[in-house]
């Protein structure tokens, strides 16, 4: 026997070990039974918009402020919805101020805050920002407001 003959034998037994192999795999996998089960559910969201009316084509996306003086304020009516799928209760915090030294002389209330907001329903609410009579040496300022949907 030569070499070319003992090189092609074993090539052969090669492919007839990974034939084997192959045929055992694919017997295998017939083996597995496969059992779909359809399911269907609802997820809850939590989820609140800000609107300048009481219509979904007008939200607000920022506010700008009139000039303020010590001890005066101003006032913005903002329609709120629940457009999530449980009721909410309505708060507010106010962030990123800058520069952060506004934050001490400025207050601000909203008329919603604690009120619960059922699915799907719209609520009229005023946002005042109030200016310290202590109130100093500030030009301009910037802050965000986040209003908080909770679950309840």
């Amino acid at each position: 026997m030569g070499k070319k003959q003992e090189f092609l034998e074993s090539l052969l037994l090669i492919f007839l070990c990974g034939l084997a192999l192959s045929c055992v795999a694919y017997g295998y996998t017939r083996l597995i039974m496969r059992y779909s089960l359809p399911n269907a559910g609802s997820i809850h969201t939590v989820g609140i918009a800000a609107y300048w009316t009481n219509d979904t084509n007008d939200p607000a996306t920022a506010l700008t402020w009139p000039i303020l003086y010590p001890d005066s304020n101003a006032s913005v009516t903002l329609w709120m919805l629940n457009n999530g799928t449980v009721p909410v209760q309505l708060s507010f915090t106010n962030d990123s101020w800058n520069p952060p030294e506004p934050a001490q002389y400025l207050n601000t209330t909203w008329s919603a805050d604690g009120q619960i907001l059922a699915v799907g329903q719209w609520l009229e609410t005023t946002y005042t920002l109030t200016v310290s009579p202590a109130c100093q040496n500030i030009t301009s300022y910037s802050f965000d407001i986040t209003f908080i949907g909770s679950k309840i």
